[in-house]
């Protein structure tokens, strides 16, 4: 659409490395293959398509897992703690570029029921770390920017049958942080946004904010 291609244009005239010739080169032609050919734009095909929903933290952890026994240099992890059930760790993974200037913090799986992105951040920091020919707009968050994660934030939610957005008490994590927390409504366990009895009253939210402190 027009509202989409002018979006497009704003984006690629906020990257440095895009000369003017290209940029009326594309309004000319109108063609995004010619933006893919140059290296502006990124496209990509995944080997294989799998059912998200059936998988347990477990499971990520061994993919994630894997990208640091083959980058242990660039790539690492370390456990902040346990959950509030306390059975199960969470962990916070690492990309480490050697001379980074930006960090990104990125939390996965907050909702147990919504562990699609957990997967998606996988595929991106496994092609992050394969790439031998960065694209142009990835070049900068390979080489600059260290990436902080926790791939799992609510592993009891992901653990459970069916899975649930709520922690093992109940709260809903995206509510449990100080902001805006007057004007979240005060609800009952395993209810609709039921926030807590206070906030970061619950360990996962606490080591998000360790995190976002340390």
């Amino acid at each position: 659409s027009t509202k989409n291609s002018l979006m497009l244009l704003h984006d690629l005239v906020k990257l440095t490395c895009v000369s003017f010739q290209d940029v009326f080169t594309y309004i000319l032609n109108f063609n995004l293959q010619y933006l893919i050919t140059k290296g502006y734009l990124y496209d990509t095909i995944l080997d294989s398509v799998i059912d998200t929903y059936n998988l347990l933290p477990t499971d990520y952890y061994s993919m994630y897992d894997g990208l640091i026994s083959k980058y242990p240099t660039m790539f690492g992890k370390h456990e902040l703690g346990k959950d509030q059930s306390g059975q199960y760790p969470i962990y916070l993974y690492q990309y480490k570029p050697k001379n980074y200037k930006n960090t990104i913090f990125i939390t996965c799986g907050v909702h147990g029921d919504e562990n699609y992105t957990t997967y998606i951040m996988y595929l991106f920091l496994k092609n992050l770390l394969d790439s031998t020919q960065t694209p142009l707009q990835l070049s900068n968050i390979k080489n600059n920017t260290r990436i902080l994660l926790i791939p799992v934030c609510n592993p009891w939610g992901m653990f459970q049958t069916p899975k649930t957005r709520w922690n093992s008490r109940g709260v809903d994590l995206n509510r449990n942080f100080d902001w805006n927390w007057d004007n979240n409504p005060v609800t009952t366990p395993f209810t609709d946004n039921y926030k807590g009895t206070s906030p970061f009253s619950e360990n996962e939210s606490k080591y998000i904010k360790y995190v976002f402190d340390k």
